[in-house]
């Protein structure tokens, strides 16, 4: 029985440092396994630390290039608003320039053609009286050479003064100065004109 139990003992031990070596292993094992990760975790670590700073390099730089960007566009509208305001001013003093210069012409040109307008108006009528008359003296003159009766010329008066009132008429003439000029009834004439 002793060595029966001497054998079990040994057998026991042999197991207990079979197990011990399996475990001393094992702890080695998963004390590389375990240095790997911590390194791996240190790697990670490093390149987290780099990446946040880049980013907030990059965001720094951002912040700067954004502040430029805004300091640039604010001097641009200050010059373009300067700017515009010295075109208007530029645009104005050209305006009142060439209006000085041309005022002055303008207004010889407007008062000539007012005189000329009045000289067209006052041969006209002329032209009309002198056609007025140009009509009674041939009247008269074939009255006298007894080519037509008292009856007849005054037939033919009376159909030349609705004419002559028409011809007025739309010129533009007014019904009084129509009455006066031909010297007939101012209903005459309205009577005429109602007719057109």
């Amino acid at each position: 029985m002793t060595i029966f139990l001497f054998s079990f003992l040994t057998i026991l031990d042999g197991i207990a440092i079979l197990a011990a070596f399996q475990l001393f292993r094992k702890w080695k094992l998963h004390e590389s396994i375990l240095a790997e990760v911590t390194q791996e975790r240190k790697l990670i670590q490093r390149s987290l630390t780099e990446t946040q700073q880049e980013v907030q390099q990059s965001v720094e730089r951002n912040q700067a290039l954004y502040e430029k960007i805004i300091h640039i566009a604010a001097t641009v509208e200050k010059e373009v608003a300067t700017s515009s305001e010295v075109i208007a001013s530029n645009i104005e003093s050209v305006m009142k320039s060439l209006g000085a210069k041309f005022e002055s012409p303008l207004q010889e040109l407007r008062e000539t053609q007012n005189a000329l307008d009045t000289y067209y108006r006052k041969l006209e009528q002329m032209k009309d009286r002198t056609d007025k008359i140009v009509v009674r003296g041939e009247q008269i003159c074939r009255f006298i050479d007894k080519q037509f009766t008292y009856e007849e010329m005054q037939k033919e008066m009376e159909e030349k003064k609705y004419e002559n009132i028409r011809h007025l008429l739309t010129k533009g003439v007014s019904v009084s100065t129509i009455a006066d000029e031909l010297h007939v009834s101012p209903q005459e004439v309205s009577l005429v004109k109602e007719l057109l």
